[in-house]
């Protein structure tokens, strides 16, 4: 039987879809303008046809764009020429996407929008770049000419977030994406027909539950950015939406001064029925307050690593706070308080970099840095990042996540982080009341014992420092 790799099934189904059936509805903040899966399939063949045409195969073609219908299209068209895509925050400065285009060995840069040669010299100067516009008037190619990629070949690279530390180069084989579109059919419930796309189709989270709607010809709703999701929404009327915990509590903050439901229709419109948040710092209260709505939480967990894989549940009474049960092939066990998966999307390892790889990954099993337990219902729950604890002179174990969890109870703390300085616990605080969330971090003091006592608080009017993919950046731990 011929091997004809997922991209390239992935796009036959997509030629054999109903004209009808529509595959994306893109607003741009005056009308919607959808986009049939017969069409998109063209335009990725077009698209596809550009690289086959100027004998580009087998390079590390960077896609360095905001997210949009023709990012999907060049993606798909990179991957199915026989390239590898590797995907780049454009909103990092020049001098970083500079080092990461020459550390993953980009020959080649899509763009949006042509750059400036004068501005862009040292980034380009072994490399090509070129514009969506020219992509796309490539002279289309067959299915029959897209590349039929083995399971295990490379066909995308990706950067992790890097909170602390180094961001290392996460290579996902064809394999990888496939197990994750396949195993993730748990997710789905039938009153699930479109989402809009919020995550940065950079992060692997955005861009994985991208495919994974499309391989189950849903409609994926393009607004105009994650500053316009509330009144992108209604116009859009999605049914599903995956959102980072910031802009949920943001979300929850707006809804909360609606009177009625017609009111809140105006900014999450009538359709919605699930929300997936994943991700540190998720305020129960937030999510408590859309489940009363009657909107369904959906908890997800996954690293880069895991090619998102990891553990999913809905929450209810019984499980809310968990980060539910693995799904699919996926096995989680606990090993020493830290939580490990295994599975077939279990990266293929990082790029030029085999000692980091067998670190993290020993016989299979992936180790996540997150600590966690186990109930006697299966439901996981994470308790801190390993790397993340703070140890104190006293030899006592402090986990800082425990701590912003019980600050995020306070209203007023808009955001937290806590680290050690090295003379004790500290914590950086986004508020806009200043007053009540320093009277509640006194009463937090007044009742905890005195090692686990935040003795600095440095209060800020702004949002505090995050990664591409919306996580705050954490200040590495200084001990004495």
């Amino acid at each position: 039987m011929e091997n004809n790799g997922y991209i390239k099934d992935l796009l036959t189904s997509f030629i054999a879809t109903s004209e009808s059936t529509i595959a994306f509805s893109v607003y741009d903040g005056k009308q919607v303008a959808n986009v049939s899966f017969m069409q998109f399939a063209n335009d990725i063949l077009c698209a596809a046809g550009y690289f086959v045409q100027n004998n580009i195969h087998s390079k590390h073609i960077a896609l360095v764009a905001p997210n949009s219908y023709q990012w999907l299209v060049t993606f798909f068209a990179i991957t199915g020429s026989g390239n590898i895509a590797v995907l780049l925050n454009r909103d990092l400065p020049e001098d970083i996407i500079a080092g990461q285009c020459k550390q993953a060995d980009v020959e080649m840069i899509c763009v949006d929008v042509p750059l400036d040669p004068a501005e862009t010299k040292d980034r380009n100067r072994n490399m090509k770049c070129v514009c969506f516009e020219e992509i796309k008037t490539g002279q289309p190619i067959t299915v029959r000419d897209i590349f039929p990629s083995n399971p295990d070949d490379t066909i995308v690279m990706m950067f992790t977030s890097g909170t602390t530390g180094k961001s290392r180069i996460v290579e996902f084989s064809s394999e990888n994406l496939e197990s994750f579109v396949y195993d993730t059919e748990v997710t789905f419930t039938p009153n699930m027909h479109n989402m809009i796309m919020c995550l940065p189709l950079f992060h692997i989270y955005g861009v994985i539950v991208a495919v994974a709607w499309l391989q189950r010809r849903k409609t994926i709703c393009i607004g105009r950015g994650m500053r316009y999701i509330l009144t992108d929404m209604p116009v859009l009327n999605p049914s599903f939406v995956s959102l980072v915990p910031s802009v949920l509590d943001s979300m929850v903050k707006i809804l909360g001064r609606a009177n009625t439901a017609e009111e809140r229709q105006k900014y999450i419109g009538t359709n919605l029925v699930s929300i997936s948040v994943g991700g540190a710092g998720v305020k129960l209260d937030s999510c408590r307050y859309m489940m009363n709505l009657g909107i369904m939480i959906q908890s997800a967990y996954g690293l880069t690593e895991s090619t998102g894989s990891g553990t999913w549940c809905i929450w209810n009474e019984e499980n809310i706070g968990s980060i539910g049960k693995p799904y699919g092939r996926t096995q989680c066990r606990i090993e020493d308080g830290e939580l490990l998966l295994k599975g077939p999307s279990v990266m293929k390892g990082y790029y030029k970099d085999p000692e980091e790889t067998a670190k993290i990954i020993e016989n299979g099993w992936l180790h996540t840095g997150d600590l966690a337990f186990c109930d006697e219902k299966g439901y996981y729950y994470l308790t801190g990042r390993k790397k993340n604890v703070i140890i104190l002179s006293n030899g006592e174990n402090v986990n800082p996540e425990e701590i912003e969890s019980q600050f995020g109870e306070c209203k007023d703390i808009l955001e937290c982080m806590v680290f050690s300085d090295g003379k004790g616990i500290c914590a950086d605080v986004y508020t806009e009341n200043k007053p009540a969330a320093a009277d509640f971090i006194k009463k937090y003091n007044e009742n905890v014992p005195l090692y686990r006592q935040v003795y600095n608080v440095t209060y800020s009017a702004v949002p505090l420092a995050k990664t591409g993919s919306g996580k705050i950046k954490r200040k590495e731990n200084t001990y004495v």
